[in-house]
């Protein structure tokens, strides 16, 4: 939200920006979005939203706003998640992952490599810094934090990690 695809310019500077992952349709007199909200304590939720309106599809968008800037404040209830995943692994499958349009080239911060699966405190010090991961396993258990459609946003990550949890933690593409 507020970086790139259909809703690059629509949540720009708002609470929501970097916080959402969404898709958005429209119909005739439907305006749909759906995908995942990053609250601020760091609850990730899954949000659909459909709204059918004669009275103009501004309207849906506004409601459709509104709902997510709420998302983003909310602070507690919700039923959290208990898989590694903590960001959608696929930019292109709107069910259970995220925008097609976030970006053709994906920036990730790689936070470790394992033989074993990370364990939990491990993966409970990344949630403390605010910052969505997912552990991807091929020949080893990768940490993985992002994804960014900017470097430059993955530089940032980048330092917070090797200041915290890592110093040989480093800037990875897929």
């Amino acid at each position: 939200a507020g970086v790139d695809g259909t809703i690059k310019k629509r949540f720009r500077s708002t609470k929501v920006e970097n916080r959402a992952w969404m898709k958005t349709g429209t119909l005739r007199r439907t305006k749909n979005i759906g995908g995942y909200v990053k609250s601020k304590t760091g609850q990730l939720y899954e949000a659909v939203i459909l709204v059918k309106s004669n009275r103009g599809n501004w309207r849906a968008s506004h409601l459709q706003n509104e709902i997510l800037k709420w998302l983003v404040s909310h602070k507690g209830g919700g039923k959290r998640s208990t898989s590694k995943v903590r960001k959608p692994n696929k930019v292109s499958q709107i069910s259970t992952t995220s925008v097609s349009s976030l970006a053709n080239e994906k920036f990730y911060v790689q936070a470790g490599a394992f033989s074993q699966s990370p364990t939990k405190k491990y993966l409970q010090s990344i949630e403390k810094l605010d910052v969505l991961y997912k552990v991807k396993f091929s020949q080893k258990h990768k940490v993985l934090v992002g994804p960014y459609a900017r470097e430059k946003d993955a530089r940032s990550v980048l330092e917070k990690i090797r200041k915290h949890l890592n110093k040989d933690a480093f800037i990875t593409k897929l």
